[in-house]
């Protein structure tokens, strides 16, 4: 997709941060477009090509498509307004990203062996141990203390 392709094709609309763009018609008529995919992402379909719709919104607005991932600054993948993208490298956007738990606190692990709550970071391609704690807070509060340290694309929440 070109972008004069795009700019004929797409109007972007924010709206309360979802999809973001419409397809106009030439009967005038203008429609949301995006399906919602099994990772959270909209994708739209353009001469039998797909494309995710925060991609051709960043396309919209710089006039090419971006060179590397682009990152929702608000962890919201559905949020696709032009102020909540920003050009990531992969290690950058998997700083800004969720970490799986079991614990109900982002990056906090219990250990059933030890009944403790274990923290690790990911540095250099390397998982630093944080330790352990008593309780979920005091691991979460390790873990965000270690991310803003040493993540700088990490956007606090």
């Amino acid at each position: 997709m070109t972008y004069e392709e795009a700019v004929n094709t797409f109007e972007y609309v924010p709206k309360n941060g979802t999809s973001c763009l419409v397809r106009k018609y030439k009967s005038g008529i203008r429609k949301y477009v995006g399906t919602l995919d099994a990772h959270g992402y909209y994708h739209l379909t353009f001469n039998y090509k797909t494309y995710f719709v925060h991609r051709v919104v960043w396309l919209l607005h710089h006039g090419s498509f971006p060179p590397e991932e682009l990152d929702h600054l608000n962890r919201t993948r559905v949020d696709n307004r032009i102020e909540n993208l920003r050009l990531a490298s992969r290690k950058e956007n998997s700083q800004n990203s969720r970490r799986s738990s079991n614990s109900g606190a982002e990056g906090v692990h219990f250990n059933k062996r030890s009944k403790k709550y274990r923290t690790h970071i990911k540095l250099n391609k390397k998982q630093v141990y944080l330790g352990s704690f008593n309780s979920p807070e005091e691991a979460h509060a390790a873990y965000r203390a270690a991310k803003i340290e040493h993540h700088l694309f990490y956007v606090q929440q």
